[in-house]
């Protein structure tokens, strides 16, 4: 039986989370696609760094994680505005490699061009390609909802009698224990 709650938690947990994932990556790229059509500002990064962020999980296991952070300045109006977004969606947090090589692009007092809202100049983006992250949210979001559909059909189709309603199997029909019978 402990089995069996845990594979229902799990499907629905597949079923619910399956379309959370997938909007999130259709809204990262949408806010992307949005952000192209931006106007942009010259500005320059102000601070920039590479972080190591170790986690431990229940079971002690360590990973390690790398988050590239970056800062910049731009000018819209005659306003000076900060910001910190690289990009809608996640950036890859795995890679050491992969964040220095971000850092390396954004290092302090490099010029760049930044892509800010028009109806609201705070918000901003330095980078407006579509990430592989965004991609796999989608990706990732509709195959989890598909296996939580095809978990539940296939659960729902193994269920007993007795597991739908827990009535017990009727058995006048059958022969009592002391009853003999022979073929006709």
């Amino acid at each position: 039986m402990y089995f069996k709650q845990r594979l229902i938690i799990f499907t629905i947990a597949l079923i619910v989370g399956g379309p959370f994932l997938a909007i999130k990556g259709a809204r990262d790229i949408a806010q992307t696609y949005a952000a192209q059509d931006w106007p942009t500002a010259p500005g320059v990064i102000v601070d920039a760094g590479v972080w190591e962020e170790t986690h431990k999980n229940r079971y002690g296991m360590t990973s390690i994680s790398y988050d590239t952070r970056i800062e910049y300045a731009y000018e819209v109006d005659q306003e000076l505005h900060h910001n910190n977004r690289v990009t809608f969606g996640t950036l890859d947090k795995n890679s050491l490699s992969k964040a220095e090589s971000l850092y390396q692009r954004y290092t302090p007092g490099t010029a760049v061009q930044v892509a800010y809202n028009p109806a609201d100049p705070n918000e901003s983006v330095l980078e407006t390609k579509i990430t592989g992250y965004s991609k796999g949210l989608i990706v990732g979001g509709i195959a989890a909802l598909i296996v939580g559909l095809l978990l539940g059909k296939w659960q729902l189709n193994r269920s007993t009698p007795e597991d739908a309603n827990d009535e017990p199997i009727e058995t006048d029909h059958l022969p009592s224990a002391g009853a003999s019978s022979r073929p006709i």
